[in-house]
């Protein structure tokens, strides 16, 4: 079974919400070291493969020319190389089996602990919730002032002849492209104002 790679609770409460977050933070930080002793073994197994090339081209060099290969510093080189891929092999297996026994653990706590977990996933979404319909109730009265405010210039601009001010006025738009948009736009720009003044 694969295990969900994510942070559950951004501000975990309960005991087993925050025994979880320690755990997934020590398995990520496993994941980390066992990456960089991968990518350090990925490096030396390639020294190593341009190591064994050259020892072979300086080797056959010398063959040709009937000379003695000068290639002990490089097979000592060689040698410590795959020694260094080796460690670093052994390295990212133990690093393997913790995540694998960090995950077993993750498992059990989230099975054992499942109705505290559920509860308290249950409890954010509820106060997510509430705060979603005051935010929506605030989003709504204020959209209804705007909206007035936008009726009230209206009249203004008639009562004092302007009519004309009407049509570069912003209409109010809906709620949901109040959300999309982030806010509304004036009522009225400053400097379409000026120009009708004038």
């Amino acid at each position: 079974m694969t295990l969900v790679n994510q942070q559950l609770f951004a501000a975990p409460k309960g005991k087993a919400a925050k025994e979880l977050a320690k755990l997934h933070e020590r398995r990520r930080e496993l994941q980390r070291q066992q990456r960089d002793a991968l990518q350090a073994r990925d490096s030396a197994r390639a020294e190593h493969d341009r190591l064994d090339e050259q020892v072979k081209t300086t080797q056959a060099r010398a063959l040709a020319l009937d000379q003695p290969a000068a290639t002990k510093r490089d097979r000592t080189r060689l040698v410590q190389v795959a020694d260094e891929a080796a460690d670093h092999d052994r390295t990212a297996a133990a690093l393997g089996a913790a995540i694998t026994v960090i995950e077993d653990d993750i498992r059990r706590r989230a099975h054992t602990a499942y109705d505290e977990l559920l509860d308290e996933a249950i409890a954010n979404h509820d106060q997510a919730r509430d705060e979603i319909t005051e935010a929506l109730q605030s989003v709504t009265a204020a959209q209804a002032r705007a909206r007035a405010a936008y009726a009230s210039a209206q009249a203004i601009a008639a009562n004092a002849g302007v009519m004309h001010l009407t049509a570069r006025m912003r209409a109010v738009p809906n709620l949901e492209q109040i959300v999309r948009d982030g806010g509304i736009d004036p009522l009225l720009n400053p400097h379409d104002r000026d120009v009708i003044a004038a």
